[in-house]
């Protein structure tokens, strides 16, 4: 082993010192380099360094699922939040209102950025699932067992449906 002087003191020098040196230079370069391949694989949702916690308790997404839900047959109105005629996002403010936790969104694209990202193998009732349109311009309240309800569009009323896979299915935030 090599000593080093220092103010006196002898520090042994681990052998490997020089090699350790390199490589403490070369992690951020790794780490920059890992990030920049995350970066280039697709994400389920859009990347937010300020995305909101989950503020919803399990309970209050089921309640809010449940009133969603019994609102099917409602007509579409592009714009509306209910309580008779809804677009997509408004049927989720409706529904979270409804149960005295309003979320601070009003577009499906704000609703995208709230809360905290699920996995589709995650999901649990009451989450909001983003499907069909590029962009997230499209949402629903997940319901469970591969089901959600949503304002699908102009001209439709609102359903309960099966949750579209592979590229129709966008993502989905638990608020």
């Amino acid at each position: 082993m090599v000593t080093h002087r220092t103010n006196s003191n002898e520090m042994p020098v681990p052998p490997n010192a020089r090699r350790l040196r390199r490589a403490r230079f070369r992690m951020p370069l790794v780490v920059a380099g890992v990030a920049a391949a995350l970066a280039t694989v697709p994400a389920t949702m859009p990347a937010s360094a300020d995305a909101a916690p989950v503020t919803t308790t399990l309970a209050q997404r089921i309640s809010a699922a449940n009133l969603a839900s019994r609102k099917a047959g409602s007509p579409y109105q592009w714009g509306a939040v209910g309580p008779r005629r809804f677009d997509c996002s408004g049927l989720v403010v409706f529904a979270y209102k409804a149960i005295r936790h309003p979320l601070a969104a009003r577009t499906s694209q704000q609703f995208a950025r709230l809360g905290m990202r699920v996995p589709r193998s995650r999901l649990l009732k009451g989450d909001l699932v983003f499907t069909w349109a590029s962009g997230y311009g499209h949402m629903g309240i997940y319901l469970g067992k591969n089901r959600y309800v949503h304002a699908p569009g102009t001209g439709r009323r609102v359903v309960v449906a099966t949750l579209p896979s592979g590229s129709a299915f966008k993502g989905a935030v638990r608020p």
